[in-house]
């Protein structure tokens, strides 16, 4: 007779462990259901080695894995903690291990843990066929890429040269070559048998850093799978690195010129958020769900009912005062970028090192009427993010195809986008400072032909792509945050000197109690 009782499985914040390790203080954001869920239909919609070919594809994996670094280093700083830092020394022990608590009680399979102060080693794992996986290959992809980041180019497999441009009317965007090799596509990569599979052999040598020989035979750790990885934190560790390749790149363009930048005769007059009768303060605390989970779980047909307490915020409206000087109706684009004001010594950040923390908020298009205008825009409707919450039994309800399957590419694309109940950092109790930047460009000039997608699901479009159409936006993802700018620019506060530019400072208010919704 086939099970037919649900398992019911807890999610609570100290689910993995306690807060005596610094590094379980964030726990409770990197072990988020959606969060993970985000992560794995990501990499359905946009996968490595199976012909797919989305839009600025390479880019895509930069830009959403650099915004999920800002998002978890911000949350780092809220409870306390120094930003992320890059695995870099491959040579030297991991400090922090990891224990999932994932069993194949609560999650359909068993997985490896690591433990304190492990080191890489070469792969000898034959039952996952990673024979002669070397730890020296690592190292050699990485000072290739880095070589040709510098030289401004890289040779593909014909012995040519491709330049790394981010001039489009020169073709393929240079973020998108380089993404396409770090990642890495076999198929896309300009040349793969040379650049070789940095990010993906990274995850495994990681996965299996516990057991790497096979020796105890101990299963694969979360690392080596898109629905666990972001769990584990050198998940972030290891994804610093990775963005420290691509901003090696990105500190190698030229600083956006003022001409860029400005927007003549729009003007931002005022910023303000609002939300339960409040200005410019947000609530976050917990939120306690319960939804069927089995999908994502591999429980085949037996019901899963998670019971999950997770960070969550109370909605808000951004509401912004925008001058059109031109006596004329236009589009623009509106974009909306969040960060924390200060380091974690409590120290207001220059340019540079505020930089990587700019969260992407929201990103829209709006038509200005000449004069004043009045923009109310709810943060339900994010560009960044996943309103729905759709849950694995929610899509499964779709064709019925399997996900990652080219018919189900659809209903991999609903799942897409990154947590609403996350998308607003975590802040203290009492109050953290963060600042709100908003910037008009004109849409004239960021507008892409072709770029309406006929997908029923439209959400987290800035991070997920559109389906089957290009991605809609002409600027660099990241835009205006992607490059390093004038030497005469000290802090973003020089950058509202722009009148289409205006920074505000918010407070986030962090409660240990249920939110009352």
């Amino acid at each position: 007779m086939p099970h037919t009782e649900p398992i019911i499985i807890e999610n609570r914040p100290d689910f993995s462990g306690t807060a005596i390790k610094p590094e379980l203080r964030v726990s409770y954001w990197r072990e988020d259901y959606s969060l993970n869920s985000h992560h794995w239909h990501w990499h359905l919609v946009i996968p490595v080695d199976m012909g797919v070919q989305r839009d600025r594809k390479g880019e895509l994996f930069y830009y959403m894995h650099l915004q999920m670094l800002a998002r978890y280093d911000m949350e780092r700083l809220s409870v306390g903690l120094n930003r992320v830092k890059k695995l870099e020394n491959w040579r030297a022990p991991i400090p922090d291990g990891y224990f999932s608590k994932l069993t194949v009680n609560n999650s359909g399979k068993a997985w490896g843990s690591r433990q304190d102060n492990t080191l890489l080693r070469d792969l000898q794992r034959s039952d996952y066929n990673l024979v002669g996986v070397k730890v020296t290959d690592m190292e050699m992809w990485r000072d290739r890429l880095l070589d040709a980041i510098h030289l401004g180019y890289m040779i593909n497999d014909k012995g040519q040269s491709v330049p790394l441009s981010d001039d489009v009317t020169s073709g393929k965007r240079g973020i998108d070559i380089l993404g396409d090799a770090v990642e890495a596509d076999s198929d896309l990569s300009v040349n793969f048998r040379y650049f070789g599979d940095l990010h993906n052999r990274g995850h495994i040598m990681l996965a299996f850093s516990h057991d790497p020989d096979y020796a105890h035979k101990e299963e694969i750790g979360v690392m080596g799978t898109t629905a666990t990885a972001v769990r584990d934190p050198v998940f972030f560790r290891w994804h610093k690195f990775v963005d420290d390749v691509f901003q090696t790149y990105k500190l190698t363009l030229s600083p956006y010129t003022e001409d860029e930048l400005l927007f003549p005769d729009v003007k931002v007059e005022s910023v303000k958020v609002v939300t339960m009768n409040q200005t410019n303060t947000l609530l976050t605390g917990w939120t306690a769900t319960e939804f069927e989970a089995r999908r994502g779980l591999d429980f085949g047909s037996r019901p899963v009912i998670l019971r999950q307490t997770h960070m969550d915020h109370h909605h808000f409206n951004y509401d912004i005062m925008v001058t059109n000087q031109r006596q004329m109706d236009m589009n623009v684009t509106v974009r909306i970028f969040m960060a924390p004001r200060e380091n974690a010594r409590g120290t207001e950040m220059n340019f540079m090192d505020q930089r990587l923390l700019w969260a992407e908020m929201d990103k829209f298009v709006f038509e200005l009427k000449p004069d004043s205008n009045h923009i109310v825009r709810s943060s339900m409707n994010s560009s960044v993010t996943n309103p729905h919450e759709f849950t694995f039994k929610d899509l499964e309800q779709g064709n019925g195809s399997d996900p990652g399957t080219p018919e189900n590419a659809e209903n991999d694309y609903c799942g897409c986008g990154f947590p609403q109940h996350l998308l607003v950092p975590r802040g203290r109790p009492g109050g953290m400072t963060f600042q709100l930047f908003v910037m008009i460009t004109d849409y004239e000039k960021d507008k892409v032909p072709e770029s309406d997608s006929s997908s029923r699901c439209k959400q987290g479009v800035s991070l997920c792509g559109s389906l089957d159409s290009k991605y809609p936006d002409q600027r660099p993802m990241g835009f205006p945050f992607d490059r390093r700018v004038n030497e005469k620019i000290k802090s973003v506060a020089d950058l509202a000197n722009f009148d289409n530019i205006l920074i505000q400072d918010i407070t986030i208010n962090f409660t240990e109690k249920l939110l009352e919704k």
